[in-house]
């Protein structure tokens, strides 16, 4: 399976995904997350990414917002367990930090075997 938009904003209070074999290439989006984005009203939940890849999505702000975070993945959350495993991330950017993956405090973050 191969994404060219975003797949941007799940928003439930509780869940466990798994994302395996998908290609996020070129997405982009104005704010955090270049292809994916989690809400902070998530809480007690579980991402795993498996793989996959990430290449050449973007955050984007306008030139009066500050800058975004996450260019392939942005996570915030209360309480959620992220694992990326066998996932290339390559030339996505954001304007702020995490060009790759930004996850906020409550996130717990397992990576094992990818490239940055």
């Amino acid at each position: 399976m191969q994404f060219t938009s975003s797949v941007n904003d799940f928003q439930q209070n509780m869940f466990s995904l798994t994302m395996e074999r998908s290609n996020f290439l070129n997405s982009l989006k104005r704010g955090n997350g270049g292809a994916l984005s989690v809400s902070s009203q998530v809480q007690n939940s579980q991402l795993t990414v498996s793989h996959c890849k990430f290449t050449q999505n973007s955050a984007v702000s306008d030139e009066d917002e500050a800058g975004t975070f996450g260019g392939a993945i942005f996570i915030e959350a209360s309480s959620l367990d992220l694992t990326i495993q066998h996932t290339p991330f390559t030339d996505n950017k954001a304007t702020a930090s995490g060009t790759a993956v930004y996850a906020s405090s409550g996130v717990t973050v397992s990576v094992y075997n990818c490239s940055f």
